[in-house]
């Protein structure tokens, strides 16, 4: 931006006027932070915002009155020097996050919310304020403001107490959340007051000084302040009709309805310039040349509804008037004709027409006089008009009459009045004359129009007033038009005079003793801007910067648009409007140059042709916007409208303003402070353009714009009526790095905290981030904190909302973005970061434990969001019958609530509560379901206003009608609703609650509510199935999920208690000998078991089983119809619970072998149960007994590798318990102590182990022989050598036992080896060795001559050795082996052929040989004719000769 300068020095905010610039960080200055000036004695003071501020000492930057003498001045020093001393005292604010110390220069609103001695010091600054208000005539006027302001700040800490509300006392529930939400409110209440001061007004900025002479431009990049968005060609049609009328066209705007006008001699033509070539033709009688024309608002009290507008034709022959009906949702109008056409007074010209809403007062300019269309009316329909007496007054003339009869005081008649200004607001009606005199009369409501005065000299007032030096007030100047300043504007100025030099003066009225007069004059002069020179005294004058004189100009609300043509005839289109940057930045920091407080920023525009006419497009302030009370104050009688900071992020367009030239119309849209922000922030982070504001200007815009330019990053651009959306630039590009902007912003100013010495504690700590947000969430509350949430229609009688639909939505959605900003970017809003939370103090949420400071903020937020969301849904069902069907107490109360009590008052809460129970009988009465409203209101205002009451007390209702009706099926239908109702409240119900309705349910005998109601209550209290992921994982004592399982679980035994009851009710009638079938009690036992057993509550069905078990009924359990429910249940019972004995039962009831010798063999493996070892070896059996069991269904045979595996397990197991049998029965004699016998011992009854385990930690370790060999079988690996080494070891031990027996007795040891162990591991190659055991055994027998006859080949045939084996082994011997060599030992082994033959060879014919095996009859045949025929056995004893004849005499006879 650039900036008048004087000398080598510019002006910069922070540096008094002159002071040459030092350098800040961006420059050369080490010390110098961003947006922080040096070289001037400061004092550091925190502004409400949490922004650091420059206060100069000594009561510099105070606003000096205008002084008329010395006495005066001498007045004023006491005054101020009372004003430092109060200074001195610290004030207090409220913000969402603390307390805060404003500027002193703010006006104090915190005395109600401090005490009593801060109240008293709040009187004596309002004394001060009116001592010195009234040394300049304004005492009346600011103390009666000073009673109110503190009046109305006391209602709004300490509200009056609602009608109807209750005095009972809050719940801990209800404290939780109104106690936080009312602190909320007070802050909320002191920041919007506190907000409306901090932002000047054109009072404020023009109070201190008479002239103002500082303009601005924007910097390099910056957005323009005024964009050019829309440019049109004048319609074609237009030209043709003047081509076709060699002729030439008058123009304007009537931008009240959207239009531009053109006369074309006697045709008249409006152009809806929102489209291309719209044109319309209006007819009309005011004859075939049109002077003019004019737009005037009807006044609904005399004309119908459908007119809006009043169209004046002033023509050569009438003056006709025609009603225009607008709409502006689509621009269409309605021409009325109402029959008003009076004719034109002769010879007159009629230039200028203006007129009032009120009485729709018409208002002529014709030959320099004024004159005014006079009617009547009889009644309120255009027929019904009828003019009476005198058509046209010429007031003009009336006046000078008057004026000789009774004079007025400073009113001079002039008949040469160039333009007409009507101040509808006030009744007063201004005329400018060709000599630059300025009059102005009285609209009297008795339709008469009173003198007050005239103004000779109004540019000499003003030259007089700046001293005089300026060309731009010389008499060369005069006066070319003027603009109304409304109230909405300002409250001091009144009437702004537009000169041909460009500048302009603005006039108040005038103050006497006894109070304001109607009178205006002078109260302050703005030069327009120049290029180089400056303003200084002399003859030195200054080089403006717009070529020519000003041709055309209009100020409108802030704006002021001119044209300027040069002596090139180039014209200049100049606009201008507030620098509202600059001037917060003054008022924040009170700058030394009054001068510079008031500054525009401007941008000049080439244009080809004149300019005809300049308005704005109404539409930025009409519609719903304008009843949301956007606009307006606080203060009910407050005319000031809000500035444009604290709308701009609520308002849904920019301003736009239309000029209409003979080459086409433009419009242009002006740029709002975000606007130009946003477009900063677009560029990068530290942009240069960035950096200069941030030198330059106060970064508390800067810091709110990144929060409001993040919420409208997430809205997006699809919202047509968004307040906040950009075309140029992508939003969320901004959004990143004005965020980005803020926390580098905070870092700075703790920076430039620790330079200047300031502690650094939290009371004192830049809270920048959360003041931000909390002046963001108070000024999305703004339109809507204060306003009514109904109104009552005056015809009617019935009740709206005060607010639109679409602006409610609007609001809701802002809020919801702000809220998901909060949520969702903790990186920026953070508890932990020291410089969020705000100031301390006031609504702090630490000061209730809470150590995030962004909770109360968020929690406003979310109650404000389901409030609006609350009274959308209430207009959705048709607010106006809601509100009409409820006792007129209600409807007074709804009428007196505003929303501020709606979102933070427990009344308004009630108020909601009844307005769901009016709307659900609405519903409930046209048989309408409420399944819909009821969703609508859980989704959207869940914890703002809940519909399970209401349904709670209808269900409760049909609880009791069922309780009277006589017939059953009455009942049932009663009860039947209740269960509806209750099951749709049912997260609203208690467990006492729903335990106490399930009892109902039990005792009027209707199962179906005892059972569906708890299971409906348990789902709700656990929606996410945290109960049952608790139970399959294990069910820890430590885990989180165990809430949620014991809620369920209470449920679940409301339930079961029921089903205990109709079982007892059952076993009573049993009992009582009579005949249970049949009977109600049992139908009504059968449906409540019916019921429980179908459920879909997966938790509860694993409840109801464990039920069964517990009461003995494990077979009803295993009939039940939903096996698959309870087989998946005792497959976890099982696995998981503990107690996996059930589920093999299931399966064997139900004849599902292989299943059942699945979940034996699951339950013997399983580690996790505790079962003996004997058991588990038994289950192992059992498994292969249902194994091996024949099936009728083929899916339920068992596959031949389960069989195997089984078989296999099933040996080892049976291994393992030989094993523990052994160690279990060992003593110490044996070589194991007891110690280590019952390690052993309870290793093995942990579980089943494996072939290598039993071998290695057990078999070889306790030389458990036997147990080695089986193991060595059932692994199937060979080792020869090691097989032989332990059957030796066996042996030996035989050997060992037999000596310790009688003769007759030593062969048992080993004939009890030989045949257990040959029944258990023959015919095994690796571990039973038959050649090795035949032959070892022989020996054995050799030596033992006393032991019984055949007792060795005896035991091999007992130990399953075939006789073909132990056959070919003694052959084998035969053959010389020792010891077998000798004599005896031959007559020994034929002892055992001998002993062989006969019974072989009988099992051979009889063809029981269990081993299947032929018989040799050729081989034993030759030996034994070898052996009879062999002398030496003739020694033999007879009986063995005796037995080979005889069995070779049976080989040969049957084989």
């Amino acid at each position: 931006m650039q900036f008048p300068a004087s000398g080598n020095s510019r002006e910069i905010q922070g540096l008094p006027y002159g002071q040459p610039l030092q350098m800040s960080q961006y420059g050369n200055h080490p010390q110098q932070s961003a947006g922080m000036p040096v070289g001037q004695s400061q004092q550091m003071t925190q502004s409400n915002y949490g922004r650091y501020s420059t206060q100069p000492f000594q009561g510099q930057g105070q606003p000096l009155p205008l002084m008329q003498n010395q006495n005066q001045m001498a007045q004023y020093a006491g005054a101020l020097q009372q004003s430092q001393q109060q200074t001195m005292q610290p004030h207090r604010m409220n913000t969402l996050s603390g307390l805060a110390n404003p500027p002193t220069h703010y006006p104090d609103l915190s005395a109600s919310r401090i005490g009593a001695g801060n109240l008293q010091q709040s009187a004596q600054q309002g004394q001060l304020v009116q001592s010195q208000a009234q040394q300049n005539g304004q005492g009346q006027m600011i103390t009666q403001q000073q009673q109110q302001q503190t009046q109305q700040q006391m209602t709004v800490n300490n509200p009056p107490k609602a009608q109807g509300q209750s005095n009972e006392p809050m719940s801990k529930e209800d404290r939780e959340l109104f106690k936080p939400l009312q602190e909320a409110r007070s802050a909320i209440e002191g920041m919007l007051r506190e907000d409306e001061m901090a932002i000047p007004t054109m009072d404020g900025l023009l109070s201190t000084v008479n002239h103002s002479l500082t303009y601005d431009q924007p910097l390099e990049g910056e957005a323009e302040p005024f964009k050019l968005v829309k440019r049109m060609n004048l319609p074609d049609q237009l030209f043709a009709e003047i081509k076709s009328r060699n002729s030439t066209a008058q123009q304007g705007l009537l931008t009240e309805i959207g239009r531009a006008w053109f006369i074309i001699d006697g045709i008249l033509l409006l152009w809806d310039y929102s489209k291309e070539n719209a044109l319309q033709n209006i007819p009309h009688e005011a004859g075939s040349f049109v002077h003019t024309i004019g737009l005037i608002k009807a006044d609904k009290s005399t004309f119908s509804s459908d007119i809006d507008f009043l169209l004046v034709i002033a023509g050569n022959e009438k003056i006709d008037v025609i009603g225009i009906g607008y709409s502006p949702s689509t621009s269409a109008i309605d021409v009325v004709y109402t029959g008003i056409s009076v004719t034109s007074p002769s010879n007159a010209t009629f230039t200028q027409i203006v007129g009032t809403s009120i009485r729709s007062r018409i208002f002529l300019l014709g030959n320099g006089c004024i004159h005014e269309l006079m009617y009547k009316s009889k009644g309120t329909l255009i027929s019904k008009l009828k003019m009476e007496g005198r058509h046209v007054k010429n007031w003009t003339a009336a006046l000078e009459y008057w004026r000789h009869l009774l004079p007025v005081i400073n009113f001079k008649y002039e008949s040469d009045i160039v333009q007409l200004a009507m101040d509808e607001e006030r009744s007063v009606l201004y005329a400018l004359t060709k000599s630059s005199k300025i009059m102005s009369f009285m609209v009297e409501p008795d339709d008469n129009l009173s003198a007050i005065q005239t103004i000779d000299n109004p540019i000499g007032q003003a030259n007089s007033a700046i001293g005089g030096f300026s060309s731009f007030y010389q008499n060369n100047v005069s006066v070319i038009s003027l603009s109304v300043i409304p109230r909405k504007e300002s409250n001091t100025y009144r009437l702004m005079a537009i000169l041909s030099s460009g500048a302009r003066i603005l006039f108040k009225p005038q103050y006497t003793y006894g109070g304001t007069s109607r009178n205006i004059a002078f109260g302050h002069a703005r030069s327009p801007p120049m290029t180089s020179g400056g303003y200084q005294s002399g003859n030195q004058l200054p080089t403006p910067l717009l070529q020519g004189s000003l041709v055309r100009g209009k100020y409108i609300n802030g704006v002021f648009i001119s044209s300027h043509r040069a002596e090139s005839n180039q014209v200049q289109l100049f606009l201008s409007a507030v620098n509202t940057v600059r001037a917060l930045n003054f008022y924040a920091e009170k700058n030394q140059n009054p001068s510079a407080t008031y500054s525009e920023l401007y941008q000049v525009k080439s244009h080809n042709l004149d300019i005809s006419d300049i308005g704005e497009d109404v539409t930025f302030w009409r519609g719903d916007y304008d009843k949301a009370a956007t606009f307006r104050r606080l203060e009910d009688n407050a005319q000031t409208l809000l500035h444009e900071l604290i709308t701009e992020i609520t308002v849904p367009r920019n301003r736009r303003f239309v000029v209409l030239s003979v080459d086409g119309l433009q419009v242009f849209e002006k740029s709002r402070p975000i606007d130009v922000l946003e477009k900063m922030y677009s560029q990068g982070q530290m942009s240069d353009l960035l950096v200069a504001y941030a030198r330059n200007f106060d970064n508390r815009p800067a810091y709110f714009a990144a929060i409001a330019i993040a919420i409208a990053s997430q809205i997006g651009n699809d919202n047509p009526t968004a307040a906040l959306r950009v075309t140029d630039y992508h939003p969320s590009t901004a959004a990143q790095f004005a965020l980005q902007h803020l926390v580098q912003f905070t870092e700075q100013v703790s920076r430039q905290q620790m330079l200047y010495g300031v502690s650094l504690d939290k009371a004192s700590s830049p809270k920048i981030k959360m003041d931000a947000m909390n002046l963001q969430i108070s000024r999305l509350l703004r339109p809507i904190w204060h306003s009514y949430v109904t109104y009552r229609d005056p015809q009617t009688g019935t009740q709206s909302s005060a607010l639109p639909k679409a602006s409610l939505h609007d609001i809701r959605e802002r809020l919801e973005a702000l809220h998901s900003l909060l949520s969702h970017r903790s990186d920026i809003f953070n508890a932990t970061d020291a410089s969020f939370g705000g100031s301390a103090g006031a609504m702090t949420a630490t000061s209730q434990g809470n150590k995030d400071p962004c909770s109360m903020p968020r929690l406003l937020v979310q109650q404000t969001i389901e409030a609006i969301a609350f009274i959308i849904l209430l207009i959705e069902f048709n607010l106006e019958m809601t509100v009409a069907r409820c006792d007129p107490e209600l409807q007074n109360a709804l009428l007196n609530l505003r929303y501020c009590d709606l979102i933070t008052q427990k009344h308004g809460r009630e108020i909601a509560k009844k307005l769901v129970t009016s709307l659900i009988n609405h519903q409930i009465g046209q048989q309408l379901s409420i399944e819909s409203i009821s969703e609508k209101l859980q989704e959207r205002c869940g914890s703002f206003c809940r519909p399970e009451d209401v349904i709670l007390y209808k269900a409760i209702e049909n609880v009791r009608r069922a309780k009277e009706a006589r017939s059953k099926s009455d009942r049932d239908i009663y009860l039947s609703e209740a269960l509806e109702l209750f099951v749709k409240a049912a997260n609203a119900l208690s467990v006492e609650k729903v335990q106490q309705y399930a009892k109902d349910f039990q005792a009027l005998r209707y199962p179906l509510g005892c059972v569906q109601l708890p299971l409906e209550a348990a789902e709700k209290a656990d929606s996410q199935h945290l109960a049952y992921g608790y139970y399959l994982d294990g069910q820890s004592e430590s885990d989180p999920r165990r809430s949620s399982y014991e809620s369920r679980q209470t449920y679940y035994r409301m339930v079961t208690s029921a089903l205990e009851a109709f079982d007892e009710m059952v076993e009573q009638i049993h009992s009582s000998g009579r005949d249970v079938a049949g009977t109600m009690e049992e139908r009504t036992r059968e449906e409540a078991y019916d019921y429980a057993l179908h459920s879909n509550d997966e938790l509860f069905l694993v409840t109801l089983y464990d039920w069964y078990l517990e009461n003995g009924k494990s077979d009803e359990l295993f009939e039940l119809d939903n096996h698959h429910q309870v087989e998946s249940y005792l497959r976890h019972r099982g696995a998981k619970v503990g107690d996996p004995r059930m589920l093999w039962k299931f399966y064997a009831r139900r004849n599902r072998h292989y299943m059942a010798a699945e979940a034996l063999r699951d339950l013997a493996l399983n580690q996790d149960v505790d079962l003996p070892l004997n058991e588990r070896v038994e289950y192992l059996a059992i498994a292969l007994m249902h194994a091996k069991s024949p099936s009728t269904q083929p899916d339920e045979r068992a596959p031949v590798d389960f069989v195997s595996d089984l078989e296999d397990l099933a040996d080892v197991a049976n291994v393992q318990m030989a094993i523990w049998q052994v160690i279990a029965n060992a003593g110490e004699s044996q070589g194991l102590n007891a110690d280590l016998r019952l390690s052993k011992v309870q290793g093995l009854e942990k579980r089943l182990l494996t072939v290598q385990e039993l071998y290695d930690e057990y078999a070889v370790p306790l030389q458990l022989y036997e147990s080695l060999l089986a193991l060595i079988k059932l692994s199937g690996a060979r080792d020869d050598e090691l097989t032989r080494d332990v059957w030796k070891a066996l042996f030996d031990k035989a050997k060992n036992t037999a000596s310790e027996l009688s003769s007759q007795d030593k062969y048992q040891p080993y004939r009890n080896l030989t045949v257990n162990l040959g029944q258990n591991l023959y015919p095994s190659e690796t571990a039973f060795p038959t050649s090795y055991v035949v032959t070892s055994l022989l020996e054995a027998g050799l030596s033992m001559p006393e032991a019984p006859f055949g007792w060795t080949v005896q035991a091999c045939r007992d130990g399953h050795i075939p006789w073909r084996m132990v056959w070919e082994t003694i052959q084998d011997l035969r053959q010389g082996q020792p010891p077998f060599h000798e004599l005896s030992a031959e007559q020994y082994l034929d002892e055992q052929i001998a002993y062989i033959l006969p019974r072989w060879i009988e099992e051979s014919i009889s063809g029981r040989e269990r081993d299947g095996s032929y018989f040799p009859a050729v081989d034993v045949d030759a030996f034994l004719s070898s052996w009879l025929l062999e002398s030496k056995r003739a020694r033999a004893k007879p009986e063995i000769r005796e037995t080979f004849e005889n069995a070779r005499n049976d080989i040969r006879k049957s084989f």
